[in-house]
């Protein structure tokens, strides 16, 4: 299977899951924000190990692409789903 379908699925997979933890826990803030904001988070870890690496002046014996692949592909489901509810939406710029 390539890399883009698991990246592709694994988004699509997060997103349901941030909706379906959305659902399940107790909070006033809105699920589309509630979604973006895991998936950047979830991003962001990933990312943010794949940089510590290289400024700590070390290299692991392990391939830091799969991480680095799972924060990109976290990052586009973020640009994925924002652009899908914006959309959506229909919302309509007042006309002047």
């Amino acid at each position: 299977m390539s890399a883009l379908v698991v990246y592709t699925a694994m988004g699509l997979v997060a997103v349901l899951a941030a909706c379906f933890v959305h659902g399940q826990v107790n909070t006033s803030m809105a699920r589309a924000k509630f979604v973006v904001l895991t998936l950047m988070t979830l991003g962001s870890l990933a990312l943010g190990y794949v940089a510590i690496w290289p400024l700590a002046k070390q290299y692991p014996t392990f391939s830091l692409a799969p991480i680095l692949g799972f924060g990109l592909a976290m990052w586009a489901a973020t640009g994925a789903y924002s652009t899908i509810v914006v959309l959506c939406k229909r919302d309509r710029a007042p006309s002047a």
